[in-house]
């Protein structure tokens, strides 16, 4: 089938994450042939249009679009979203990894916190949320870098670190990542951004599976606690109690922090032996 210079419109409003996990499904679609189209919230498509040259992001609403939020609103996971998403659209995987290639000038304001740890403590909901009594435990913990904290909500003080949230635009957000040497987040959409950046990543999943939402890539750690009741993909048995958030200890986390920065470490140092072989530059 020719689809040379045919238009397919696809709509995701709904989780920036989703809309991440949409892009590489978007770029196959691209690189068979298809003008695409991505319709979604204002905030993202101003960003997206900047980081994924060659997709059009828009907020107009098209009568043809392939609408992703109503195809799987009743849905419940059974694989990664990107293959869902591909099944949906009728696209075959596998579906590499997009990376997100940041301007300079998002860059440049945020040249102090090169190196930092950034961490977001808050979810959107309570199924993704770690005690935060556990946030302020592990930035004590935390001995490579002081927090710089992120978020959209600033309701609740953080000691020690840097308190952003609240004040970033999705841009600045983008921005700051690429600074990090480090992001500690939940199951949200700074996970997705921080993987499309190669960020060493360590992400703490309640009861979704995360086969769901990540893959595997040596710069992320998913930690996730080992009851019989986890993963139970939504399926909640423990009232609210969320028991899978609170196995997850600081000092537990921390030592999968460190043993990431260590891995990342060794992976930077045979990267920079193998660009002096070859007479190349690393990046």
């Amino acid at each position: 089938m020719n689809t040379h210079g045919q238009t397919i419109t696809v709509k995701r409003c709904h989780g920036l994450g989703n809309v991440l996990m949409l892009l590489p499904v978007l770029y196959k679609l691209n690189d068979s042939g298809y003008r695409v189209r991505c319709v979604t919230r204002q905030p993202w498509a101003s960003v997206l249009k900047v980081l994924c040259p060659g997709i059009t992001f828009t907020t107009r609403n098209y009568a043809d679009a392939v609408d992703l939020d109503v195809s799987t609103a009743d849905t419940m996971p059974r694989m990664h979203r990107a293959d869902e998403y591909g099944e949906i659209l009728g696209v075959a995987g596998p579906f590499p990894r997009h990376e997100l290639q940041v301007p300079e000038s998002w860059k440049r304001p945020f040249r102090e916190f090169r190196g930092a740890m950034i961490m977001e403590p808050e979810a959107g909901h309570p199924a993704r949320q770690w005690p935060l009594k556990y946030w302020r435990r592990l930035g004590r913990l935390a001995r490579h870098a002081s927090p710089v904290f992120v978020g959209t909500r600033r309701d609740t003080p953080m000691p020690d670190g840097v308190d952003l949230r609240g004040m970033l635009s999705l841009a600045e957000l983008v921005g700051l990542i690429s600074q990090a040497n480090s992001v500690v987040c939940l199951d949200s959409g700074i996970l997705h951004l921080a993987a499309a950046l190669d960020k060493p990543v360590v992400a703490i999943f309640g009861g979704v599976d995360p086969r769901f939402r990540t893959r595997a890539q040596p710069s992320t750690i998913i930690v996730q606690a080992k009851l019989d009741c986890c993963p139970c993909n939504k399926n909640e048995s423990c009232g609210g109690e969320y028991f899978c958030l609170h196995a997850i200890t600081p000092e537990w986390l921390a030592l999968q922090l460190e043993a990431l920065l260590c891995r990342q470490k060794r992976m930077n140092r045979v990267a920079n032996a193998l660009d002096a072989l070859t007479g190349t530059t690393a990046t």
